[in-house]
């Protein structure tokens, strides 16, 4: 588990990061801000996406940084309400909780947990997550600080809430509600629109959301959806359920 000592050095060299790795969280933080999204006042009833997803799984990246990313530059964050489980394909064994690509990532899913509960507007922990999903898996833990300054976030009373009883509290809600769909998750990302899971049609992801809002007036993305919007590569490979490294 990562340590106070751990996040010490990427504040010292924050002003080094600002001027060239920070470059993705500082265009993470100008995408997602207010007065980016499209107001949601005049919706009657929002459609919702939920992602159950785990914080080193390279699809669940994929998806992130892809599709979801998407979703709030082409107008669809508009009529929707996102939900993220960080948790994925993570299992409860002798007490303890064991994550599919080690230690790291359970510490990473407890992070990510932490921030959506700390800043509940969604433009705040999207940007984060995107931010952290953006890097390479093996460095994300130790990256994590840096999108989370620059994006002017507590960075030390996140990682207090991820080594706490906050941060166990989370994960324990994470692990209830991932384990509680039904029908059951057989990989991830698991994604689902208005409860339904769109199972591996991932690159109907948009569709489905067009299809599922009820308002009368659609944002410009749903009437000019021509099979490409959303696309999602077919040769991933979906992290299956019930293989925990």
């Amino acid at each position: 588990m990562a340590t106070m000592l751990h996040i010490f050095p990427y504040l010292i060299i924050i002003s080094l990061f600002l001027q060239c790795a920070g470059a993705q969280a500082r265009l993470s933080a100008k995408l997602f801000e207010p007065s980016v999204l499209l107001s949601k006042s005049s919706t009657p009833s929002l459609v919702n996406v939920t992602l159950y997803e785990e914080a080193l799984c390279p699809d669940c990246a994929e998806f992130i940084t892809g599709p979801l990313t998407q979703m709030f530059q082409n107008g669809l964050s508009a009529i929707t309400t996102l939900t993220i489980i960080p948790y994925g394909n993570a299992k409860l064994i002798g007490g303890s909780i064991r994550c599919q690509h080690g230690p790291d990532e359970c510490t990473l899913d407890r992070i990510e947990a932490c921030v959506i509960d700390f800043y509940p507007d969604t433009h705040s922990w999207f940007s984060f997550i995107s931010c952290v999903e953006q890097q390479p898996a093996a460095s994300r833990l130790e990256l994590w600080p840096q999108c989370g300054v620059a994006l002017g976030l507590d960075v030390i009373g996140i990682q207090n809430c991820a080594d706490g009883e906050k941060g166990a509290e989370l994960e324990a809600r994470n692990r209830k509600l991932t384990e509680s769909l039904d029908p059951p998750h057989r990989f991830v990302p698991w994604v689902t629109v208005d409860g339904a899971p769109l199972y591996e049609d991932l690159d109907s992801f948009f569709e489905r959301i067009c299809e599922a809002y009820k308002g009368t007036e659609k944002p410009e993305t749903c009437a000019r959806l021509d099979g490409a919007a959303g696309t999602y590569p077919s040769s991933r490979n979906l992290q299956l359920w019930g293989h925990v490294e």
